[in-house]
C-alpha cells in the first residue's frame, strides 16, 4: 500500500506536468484560468485580510496579490455537494436537485463548467476533492 505522502507527491507531480503542458498549449490567445477552491473556509481566513497575528497563509496571500479574490461570493448551501454542484453548473440546489450530501446529477440535464470551457476550446482538468454529485 502506497503511503499518503508518496501518493500526494506523485499526484502533485502528475498535476504539475499536466498543467505545464496545458499552459504551454494555451499560451496562444486565450488567458489561462486556474480556479483554486478551498473547503470549509470563509473568505477572510487569510493573513492578507486578517493579519499575520491570527494566521499565516503566505501562498494564498501571494495568489491573492497576483490574481483575483472573490470578496462577495456566497454559498447557496453550507453542505459540500449542493455547493459544488451549484458552483459547477451555475444553478441553485433546488434546480439541480442536490440539496444534501447524497444524490447524483444527470449530465444530460446539467452542464458542468468544465464542459463549457472545453466547448470554448480550453483543455480542462480537475484535481483534488470531487464530491460534486456526478459519477
Amino acid at each position: 500500500m502506497m503511503k499518503r505522502r508518496t501518493f500526494l507527491k506523485l499526484s502533485g507531480l502528475n498535476a504539475l506536468a499536466t498543467t505545464t503542458s496545458l499552459w504551454a498549449k494555451a499560451a496562444s490567445s486565450k488567458p489561462n484560468i486556474l480556479l483554486i477552491i478551498t473547503d470549509q473556509q470563509f473568505a477572510d481566513a487569510m493573513s492578507c485580510v486578517m493579519g499575520p497575528e491570527y494566521l499565516r497563509t503566505p501562498h494564498m496571500d501571494a495568489l491573492a496579490a497576483n490574481g483575483m479574490r472573490f470578496t462577495r461570493a456566497y454559498a447557496p448551501n453550507p453542505l459540500c455537494m449542493p455547493m459544488r454542484a451549484s458552483m459547477m453548473t451555475g444553478q441553485y440546489p433546488h434546480q439541480t436537485g442536490i440539496t444534501n450530501n447524497s444524490g447524483r446529477l444527470d449530465p444530460s440535464k446539467h452542464v458542468f463548467m468544465g464542459k463549457l470551457f472545453q466547448d470554448a476550446g480550453y483543455d480542462t482538468g480537475y484535481f483534488g476533492k470531487w464530491h460534486a454529485a456526478l459519477d
